[in-house]
Protein backbone atom coordinates (compact mmCIF):
# COMPACT_ATOMS: atom_id res chain seq x y z
CA UNK A 1 0.00 0.00 0.00
CA UNK A 2 1.35 3.40 -0.97
CA UNK A 3 1.18 6.23 1.55
CA UNK A 4 -1.40 8.88 0.71
CA UNK A 5 -0.91 11.18 3.72
CA UNK A 6 1.78 12.54 6.01
CA UNK A 7 1.51 13.46 9.69
CA UNK A 8 3.74 16.32 10.76
CA UNK A 9 4.60 17.40 14.29
CA UNK A 10 4.87 21.09 15.10
CA UNK A 11 6.26 22.71 18.21
CA UNK A 12 4.11 25.37 19.91
CA UNK A 13 5.97 28.07 17.93
CA UNK A 14 4.77 26.47 14.67
CA UNK A 15 8.09 25.01 13.51
CA UNK A 16 7.87 21.59 11.87
CA UNK A 17 10.18 19.19 13.71
CA UNK A 18 8.94 15.73 12.67
CA UNK A 19 7.07 13.88 9.93
CA UNK A 20 5.90 10.35 9.20
CA UNK A 21 4.10 8.89 6.20
CA UNK A 22 0.75 7.24 6.88
CA UNK A 23 1.27 3.63 5.88
CA UNK A 24 -1.74 2.45 7.86
CA UNK A 25 0.34 0.42 10.28
CA UNK A 26 1.19 0.48 13.97
CA UNK A 27 4.51 2.21 13.29
CA UNK A 28 2.69 5.30 12.02
CA UNK A 29 0.51 5.38 15.13
CA UNK A 30 3.54 4.93 17.40
CA UNK A 31 5.41 7.77 15.67
CA UNK A 32 2.42 10.13 15.97
CA UNK A 33 2.07 9.19 19.65
CA UNK A 34 5.76 10.04 20.16
CA UNK A 35 5.24 13.42 18.47
CA UNK A 36 2.35 14.16 20.84
CA UNK A 37 4.34 13.03 23.90
CA UNK A 38 7.10 15.44 22.92
CA UNK A 39 4.63 18.33 22.95
CA UNK A 40 3.92 18.62 19.24
CA UNK A 41 0.61 19.41 17.64
CA UNK A 42 -0.21 17.14 14.72
CA UNK A 43 -1.14 18.18 11.20
CA UNK A 44 -2.31 15.67 8.58
CA UNK A 45 -1.55 16.53 4.96
CA UNK A 46 -2.05 14.74 1.68
CA UNK A 47 1.19 13.76 -0.05
CA UNK A 48 0.59 16.51 -2.61
CA UNK A 49 0.06 19.16 0.10
CA UNK A 50 3.19 17.95 1.87
CA UNK A 51 5.29 18.25 -1.29
CA UNK A 52 4.10 21.78 -2.03
CA UNK A 53 3.83 23.32 1.46
CA UNK A 54 7.15 25.06 2.18
CA UNK A 55 6.94 24.84 5.98
CA UNK A 56 5.90 21.16 6.15
CA UNK A 57 9.37 19.64 5.88
CA UNK A 58 10.91 18.93 9.30
CA UNK A 59 13.98 21.11 9.77
CA UNK A 60 13.90 21.57 13.53
CA UNK A 61 13.01 24.76 15.28
CA UNK A 62 14.32 27.89 13.57
CA UNK A 63 12.91 30.38 16.11
CA UNK A 64 15.20 33.01 17.64
CA UNK A 65 14.38 31.91 21.18
CA UNK A 66 16.38 29.91 23.72
CA UNK A 67 17.41 26.47 22.55
CA UNK A 68 14.99 23.64 23.26
CA UNK A 69 15.53 19.90 23.12
CA UNK A 70 14.76 18.48 19.70
CA UNK A 71 12.30 15.70 19.14
CA UNK A 72 15.21 13.40 18.35
CA UNK A 73 17.29 14.23 21.43
CA UNK A 74 19.97 16.76 22.18
CA UNK A 75 19.66 20.47 21.57
CA UNK A 76 19.50 22.37 18.36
Amino acid sequence: MSATHVYIGRKSCGCCVAAVTDDGDKHTAAAVADFIKSGCTIERLSMEEYRTKPDAMPHGCKCPKPQQSTLFGGSK
